[in-house]
């Protein structure tokens, strides 16, 4: 009997790659990214807050972040 080899990241990494399955747009500047609340929240305490929270970014799944180039984003 052979145990199957681990392909959990690969999982995760076609689910992050599939916009079928994001739950929120986050928008910088010209740029839209479809995104993971869960994912978002669990690397940011400020993305955390607004997503447990009614504000009008978590009502409307859509972020709007002013101050970073959106080439910026698409790297991290």
């Amino acid at each position: 009997f052979k145990i199957p080899e681990c392909r959990l990241g690969d999982d995760f990494q076609l689910l992050l790659d599939n916009p079928v399955y994001s739950d929120v747009t986050l928008v910088c500047g010209h740029k839209e990214f479809p995104v993971h609340k869960a994912i978002l929240s669990a690397r940011s305490k400020v993305f955390q807050a607004m997503f447990e929270h009614k504000m009008l970014e978590n009502e409307r799944a859509r972020v709007e972040i002013e101050d970073i180039d959106g080439d910026i984003i698409f790297e991290i």
